[in-house]
């Protein structure tokens, strides 16, 4: 179905569920109507009509269109038709030549005169001459008269088989059919079993090649084509008289050919080619008669939109003069037209009418209006806020409550949910003011929640500390439960330092949405992973904080993840201490091997910067000039330099990487790729015979080998001479 189509289905579900109501009025098949009503009182003959309905659109529509083109400005004398019918016959049809097939097909219907002059045999050219002129209208196939056809494009939706309305043609069929007539005698394939039941071998399969076939999906409405070309079976719909005389003749010629009479299998052939050519041609003629068609509704849809549209436009007028605001008109005006217009159909708004809707609209644009009200009162906080915490130095920006939790304070929760209006001010000052306490209230109850997720056992080894203290604790490991559930794997919180951005942390676009961080939970697994760092260290896990833990700033491998090949280097990924509890948190099985002081030097010197320089998540930390919007690294030396006259900016300490924006991304949480340290073979040799460099190196045996001897001209190079070979791992490790 091309986009049309789709557009036209979604059109008629609005204007009552056309599509739907045929299955749901005869939600059975293969039962006949005399059982059917016998056996369920309750089901009615015909399938109720719906209002948007009422006639043939196509004839509505095509003479509004030959009113506007034809539309004179000259006074017109009512005409005698009796004077009109004295004119010469070739007068006559020379003027019926030039009419519309409508009006054609209306003349005809008016009188019985009117009636015998157009439809003599001999003035047919009257018909084709109409049709020629008017060229958009479907082509009259070569089977059928054009007054036949006039009559299938512009004659009344009455159903040909029990006369009920809203039965509009069938051009594949060529006939009109109500929605319960259908249920009756239209079939799909798989309706074969129960007309042919004695076919073992599907040999009358090919019937469906022979008779016309319709996608129709309602009485009203048109398709171009076949929805899901892979499933016509499905969806292919044909007449039961028409499917049960092709398999009468199939069978006739069957018969035939077993019983050997002579030229039955080439009569045979001959039929089926003739039938199925001339089904084609049908098929064809009916996909041009539906595009028309289905073109005719679009047009009618869109000028009823139109219409509706203005209408709207004239009422939420009437309502700015009265005292509402046009910002809440504007805003409301999707919904009144797509709740109250649209759903009601309303086409025409008078005084009785308006009085009636006027309620319902004044509803909606008050919604509108509060809403709008609360926005306007949390930008106001959000400024506030915003002042307060440019106030602040840039790397504490990370560790205040997020703007929702500020929302929850009795000041700006009644200043917020007070229905004034004009809004009553809120205080700069006093909010200035109370900022500072609500950050240290929310930090208090943050961490005094937090201790109460932590094991008993923790709270014994630790019962002399404080809650801060206890809290930010490198073994105190936590998981954020939203980005559990929005499956961002690998975020492991230790510590306070690492909880207090992720709570404050929120995407830009959900300031004011239900999408926080704060639903943390104790993770055992991360709690087990960090307790091994920190014994492989030779520390305290009851002591040690991740300040600690980052002063190091020791590599580890996972022993029991497997050697891996990455860009042709088979090895094992270099992990910081907070990668490798995310890393346990995934995999559960974890065995550390901690790295070398000098293999973790090598490592490091190799490692890319993190956040890298180019992206946009750094800034100064001496003034708020990039609050709103973090640059790349060169933009914040730059800055630094020119601003502070700085002339060596240090990272981490003039210019840092904004916790506060650069932590959520759109595709979940930003991480560091580890680096890929080669094992087999080990890169595990070090040169004497260099000079000490700012970058440290270790090489492969197999490229130390002809680094001596194109560098140094050493032949046969010997170890503690020449090169030196360096441990990876330290020979101490727990799991």
């Amino acid at each position: 179905m091309d986009e049309q189509d789709l557009a036209t289905l979604n059109l008629v579900e609005f204007c009552g569920e056309l599509l739907a109501g045929p299955y749901q009025d005869l939600p059975f098949e293969g039962v006949g109507v005399d059982e059917l009503l016998e056996g369920r009182s309750n089901v009615p003959k015909r399938a109720p009509y719906d209002r948007h309905f009422h006639s043939n659109y196509m004839t509505g529509w095509t003479m509004k269109e030959l009113r506007l083109k034809h539309r004179t400005h000259l006074g017109c004398k009512q005409l005698d038709f009796n004077r009109f019918l004295m004119l010469p016959t070739d007068v006559l049809y020379g003027i019926f030549e030039w009419l519309h097939p409508v009006d054609l097909y209306h003349l005809m219907q008016s009188t019985s005169t009117f009636r015998g002059v157009i439809l003599n045999r001999t003035y047919r050219g009257v018909w084709k001459s109409s049709y020629r002129r008017y060229d958009d209208l479907p082509t009259c196939p070569e089977d059928v008269s054009e007054p036949q056809w006039t009559s299938l494009l512009f004659g009344p939706d009455t159903c040909d088989i029990c006369g009920n309305h809203g039965a509009l043609a069938d051009f594949a069929f060529r006939k009109r059919l109500c929605c319960a007539c259908t249920g009756i005698h239209v079939v799909h394939r798989r309706d074969i079993f129960h007309i042919v039941p004695d076919d073992p071998n599907h040999t009358l399969f090919i019937v469906w090649s022979l008779v016309p076939k319709s996608f129709r999906r309602g009485s009203t409405t048109y398709f171009t084509d076949n929805s899901v070309g892979h499933m016509e079976g499905h969806h292919a719909r044909y007449l039961k008289k028409d499917v049960e005389a092709a398999v009468d003749e199939v069978e006739d010629f069957l018969a035939l050919i077993e019983a050997e009479v002579p030229g039955a299998a080439e009569n045979y052939q001959t039929f089926l080619l003739d039938t199925a050519a001339k089904c084609d041609k049908n098929n064809i003629s009916a996909q041009r008669a539906n595009e028309w068609a289905q073109g005719v509704y679009t047009n009618i849809f869109y000028e009823h939109q139109r219409l509706q549209q203005e209408l709207l436009e004239g009422c939420l007028t009437r309502l700015v003069n009265i005292g509402h605001d046009l910002r809440d008109t504007i805003a409301a005006e999707r919904l009144v037209f797509c709740a109250l217009f649209r759903a009601r159909g309303i086409i025409r708004v008078t005084r009785k009418v308006y009085r009636k809707i006027k309620p319902d609209i004044e509803l909606m644009v008050r919604t509108k209006k509060m809403k709008r009200l609360s926005w306007e009162r949390q930008n106001i906080v959000k400024s506030y806020y915003t002042e307060y915490r440019k106030t602040l130095k840039p790397e504490q920006w990370a560790y205040v409550p997020p703007l929702h939790q500020i929302f929850r304070d009795s000041l700006f929760s009644d200043f917020l949910s007070s229905k004034a209006d004009p809004m009553a001010e809120l205080s700069r000052e006093n909010a200035l003011a109370r900022f500072p306490r609500l950050v240290s209230e929310f930090m208090d109850s943050q961490v005094s929640r937090l201790v109460l997720l932590l094991p008993e056992e923790t709270e014994g080894a630790i019962a002399p500390m404080d809650s801060c203290a206890r809290v930010n604790l490198a073994t105190s490991v936590f998981f954020c439960k939203v980005c559990l559930d929005s499956q961002i794997c690998g975020v492991a919180l230790c510590g306070w330092t690492n909880i207090c951005p992720h709570m404050s942390n929120s995407r830009p676009s959900y300031d004011f949405s239900k999408l926080y961080h704060m639903n943390l939970r104790f993770d055992p697994v991360g709690h087990s992973a960090a307790c091994s760092l920190i014994r492989c260290l030779g520390l305290d896990p009851a002591t040690t904080t991740p300040e600690h833990l980052d002063l190091i700033d020791a590599r580890f491998f996972c022993e029991t993840c497997p050697i891996s090949s990455v860009r042709g280097v088979r090895g094992r990924k270099a992990f910081k201490w907070m990668e490798c509890i995310a890393h346990a948190t995934i995999e559960s099985v974890y065995s550390w091997q901690l790295l070398t002081p000098e293999v973790t030097q090598f490592v490091k010197e190799h490692e890319p910067l993190f956040p890298p320089a180019e992206a946009t998540a750094w800034g100064c930390n001496h003034c708020s000039e990039y609050f709103e919007e973090s640059v790349s690294l060169p933009c914040a030396k730059s800055h630094v330099k020119e601003i502070h006259n700085i002339q060596w900016p240090v990272v981490g300490k003039d210019v840092i990487a904004y916790k506060h924006q650069f932590n959520l991304q759109q595709r979940g949480y930003a991480s560091r790729k580890p680096f890929h340290y080669a094992l087999e073979p080990p890169c595990q040799f070090m040169c004497k015979m260099c000079p000490k460099r700012p970058v440290y190196q270790l090489w492969l045996m197999q490229d130390l080998i002809p680094h001596l001897w194109r560098k140094h001209h050493v032949a046969g190079p010997r170890q503690h001479d020449h090169w030196e070979k360096v441990e990876i791992t330290v020979t101490r490790w727990m799991n």
